[in-house]
């Protein structure tokens, strides 16, 4: 690179430096990938939030976010200590695998990622993993997303609070204000809506045209069983 090259390349990343922050707004619709089936959890050994959602295009009606399913999966164990944990996780696993794959089937898995500190951090690790092996026949359409992108994405900064996050999620989901949905379904439902978003970015910056992730259909039932 010569010196004016040099020059010139100095001087727009000082312009680019001195222009103000965007200011942030919540995703559109439109910024979130259409048609597209996400099945969405907010992984714990006590407490496992599950929600199946889809943002439905369509040429006649408006746009909205169809909730299939939305659900907590409670459970218990009168082991104590790593037992404990290892009882729930079996259990947990144990689930999954005869209710949630028989239901639904997703085009895409959103799994919230463990938590790396605070109390009881195995068990969102430890329920992220069952989840994660339920669903291997999906391969990459498993996806881990991180709590501080979905406050980035849906609330506008990385920290957010439980309020927050029922207040984003509210605004595509309205019913989710109501008592038939639990804290751990509204995170589950986050994630899925960051994922929405997330493919839909990646369509993007792929061609710039499609509004929607191509779906090459639904693994068989001996496809998910060698899964």
């Amino acid at each position: 690179m010569t010196d004016q090259a040099l020059s010139q390349s100095v001087r727009r990343r000082l312009a680019e430096a001195r222009k103000p922050p965007k200011e942030w707004s919540p995703p559109t619709l439109a910024d979130l990938a259409g048609n597209v089936e996400v099945l969405a959890f907010d992984p714990s050994l006590l407490h496992t939030g599950v929600v199946s959602l889809c943002l439905v295009r369509g040429e006649i009606a408006l746009d909205a976010i169809m909730v299939h399913f939305n659900g907590t999966i409670n459970l218990s164990s009168e082991l104590a200590g790593f037992k404990r944990s290892w009882d729930l996780a079996h259990k947990l696993r144990e689930h999954l695998g005869k209710h949630v794959p028989v239901m639904m089937s997703p085009h895409y898995v959103a799994i919230e990622t463990p938590a790396v500190s605070g109390m009881r951090t195995e068990s969102s690790l430890l329920a992220g993993c069952q989840v994660w092996s339920v669903f291997s026949y999906l391969g990459d359409r498993r996806r881990l997303i991180q709590a501080n992108h979905v406050s980035a994405v849906l609330c506008g900064n990385p920290g957010h609070d439980k309020k927050e996050i029922a207040a984003a999620v509210a605004r595509y989901i309205p019913d989710s204000t109501g008592r038939h949905w639990s804290e751990h379904q509204r995170d589950a439902a986050a994630t899925g809506l960051t994922l929405l978003h997330d493919l839909q970015q990646e369509m993007r910056r792929r061609d710039g045209k499609h509004p929607a992730v191509p779906f090459q259909g639904h693994p068989s039932e001996q496809e998910r069983q060698d899964g």
